[in-house]
């Protein structure tokens, strides 16, 4: 399990940021409203994570607070996957690498 990220922000779209943490990119599904904190390109950040095994890929999805986190990891585990990645879609994240 990854627990975090802490590294410099290498790009930021709608639904992701890339992450380069020792020079290895993480691509981290994150909600839009993480967009208007974000620190600039090259700029130091960390995410609380958690990582989703599905069929089709593993997802790695980003929280900057650690209560974000667990309510997530909570709703993962009440819920079946298709209405928590539902939840996440209306954040922001795209569910997809």
């Amino acid at each position: 399990m990854i627990a975090y990220l802490k590294g410099k922000l290498a790009h930021a779209q709608a639904g992701y940021i890339i992450i380069d943490v020792g020079g290895i990119g993480y691509k981290v599904q994150a909600p839009l409203s993480l967009q208007d904190s974000l620190p600039p390109r090259g700029g130091e950040i960390m995410l609380y994570t958690h990582l989703v095994v599905r069929e089709d890929g593993f997802y790695l999805y980003g929280f900057q607070e650690q209560s974000e986190l667990e309510s997530f990891f909570t709703g993962d585990r009440q819920e079946n996957s298709g209405k928590n990645n539902t939840r996440v879609k209306r954040q922001g994240a795209t569910g997809r690498c």
